[in-house]
């Protein structure tokens, strides 16, 4: 049994290690001690709506060059009282650059999706707008300084709905974007589009598979144009997790599919890095047993894991939320994990470069439920996760045997809700964590925090 321990504003924390068969559990109390340096908080900014309405950030994205960070979310608009896609961008330091509203002009509801920034310091956001058959995609392109240069709001097919679900920007400065669209039939429909830097259109391409509605789960794209898209074909125990490979001119390079018997599988989360390609979700089956799976391939199609589930003692339940690739190639999924007695434990998972499992860690306040939301890796094999504990929020640190290295409580108030969204990394040197926090007069503030890694 190992004990560490963290001091963060006055409050201890001890963790609890049994080492067991690859399988660590860490436990949280009070004791005294220290963890090595990391994950203090250098800054936090807000952006709180009118009134006691909502605003959250869902998504985040770093400009490598100096760190400047752009998040993206839906904020209540002070004249409509619907929502707007909101989008602001922040300095290293923390100084607010830029922060944009937009609006539809027909008072219909927005929602931010996705973002992501070039090169140059331009920033991109993809959303949703309207509801049931009048949804719409829209794409935003903002310059450095906060200037809207051009506006696309699209549907695949004319008069039928379209909802993307990613964005991907690559060196060149194109930009991706997936989403799930209604075809002519009524049946579901997966798309991916290529946006010139100047919002010419390039190409559009859908996947679907006859009678079988295919919804996009999770998109990534890597440097130079070629992009993944993880969809789930079919409903319940029948769904198939299908990983679809398209070069940068939009040619179909594979197509992968996931499955486990007896349980659909639901993609949510993807990643692409070091040669590897990551696919994490959920499945169920007739007992509705929920379970996380991960596939993972070589970015030419060689499958290291199809649908892999984590091992657990019979009757006990899990389910994963984010997926990153560490700078080893190795693989880790993050979610909680449901033990038989009840209660939910935050838990992150990692196989190697090849597929072979390593290890899991389970961790949890004493007396509160935890759940690991969101997850990225540095260029080491150090990893780091924000997720919920009790009414909470925390981020921690990883060491390359999944032990933690820090942990911070991002906790106020008891009686605010806290929910981290998003989590990005600058070279090594900055953590940022997106999401949204209670305020005292009611409803929620868009909130991002810069963490030491």
């Amino acid at each position: 049994m190992v004990q560490c321990t963290s001091e963060r504003g006055g409050v201890v924390r001890t963790f609890v290690t049994l080492l067991s068969l690859a399988v660590t559990f860490i436990v949280l109390a009070t004791a005294g001690g220290a963890f090595a340096a990391g994950g203090d908080v250098v800054w936090t900014a807000e952006r709180a709506p009118i009134a006691n309405e909502l605003a959250e950030w869902v998504d985040a994205a770093v400009s490598t060059a100096n760190g400047a960070v752009s998040v993206t979310g839906t904020g209540i608009n002070s004249s409509s009282r619907h929502e707007d896609i909101w989008t602001s961008r922040y300095s290293l330091a923390g100084d607010l650059l830029w922060k944009r509203s937009w609006d539809d002009g027909a008072r219909l509801a927005d929602y931010g999706v996705a973002v992501g920034v070039d090169r140059s310091g331009n920033t991109y956001v993809c959303g949703r707008v309207g509801a049931g058959f009048n949804v719409k995609t829209v794409l935003l392109k903002y310059g450095r300084t906060g200037q809207l240069v051009w506006q696309r709001t699209f549907r695949i097919s004319r008069r039928l709905a379209s909802s993307p679900c990613g964005l991907h920007v690559d060196l060149l400065g194109r930009v991706y974007v997936a989403g799930t669209w209604t075809g002519a039939s009524g049946r579901l429909s997966a798309f991916v589009t290529r946006w010139s830097p100047s919002g010419t259109r390039a190409w559009t391409k859908t996947f679907s598979s006859g009678t079988t509605d295919v919804r996009a789960g999770a998109f990534a794209g890597e440097a130079l144009g070629t992009t993944y898209l993880a969809t789930s074909r079919g409903y319940g125990v029948g769904a198939t997790c299908l990983t679809i490979k398209y070069t940068s001119g939009g040619t179909t390079a594979w197509v992968k599919s996931s499955s486990s018997p007896g349980e659909g599988l639901e993609p949510h989360s993807i990643a692409v890095r070091m040669g590897g390609v990551a696919v994490t979700g959920n499945g169920a089956n007739d007992l509705d047993q929920e379970r996380g799976f991960v596939s993972f391939y070589s970015t030419g199609g060689a499958v290291r894991l199809s649908g892999e589930p984590w091992t657990t003692p019979s009757g006990t339940r899990y389910f994963y939320q984010d997926v990153a690739i560490d700078g080893a190639g190795r693989v880790h999924a993050c979610g909680g994990y449901i033990p038989v007695g009840g209660g939910i434990r935050a838990m992150d998972v990692c196989y190697d470069e090849d597929g072979t499992y390593l290890w899991s860690a389970q961790y949890a306040t004493v007396s509160e439920w935890s759940s690991a939301r969101t997850i990225t890796a540095g260029s080491g094999t150090t990893t780091y996760v924000a997720g919920t504990h009790g009414a909470g929020v925390f981020a921690k640190g990883s060491d390359v045997n999944g032990l933690p290295s820090w942990w911070t409580d991002l906790s106020e108030s008891p009686d605010l809700s806290k929910i981290p969204s998003d989590l990005a990394m600058w070279k090594d040197a900055a953590v940022f964590l997106a999401g949204s926090v209670g305020r005292e007069a009611g409803g929620n503030s868009a909130r991002l925090v810069r963490i030491t890694p």
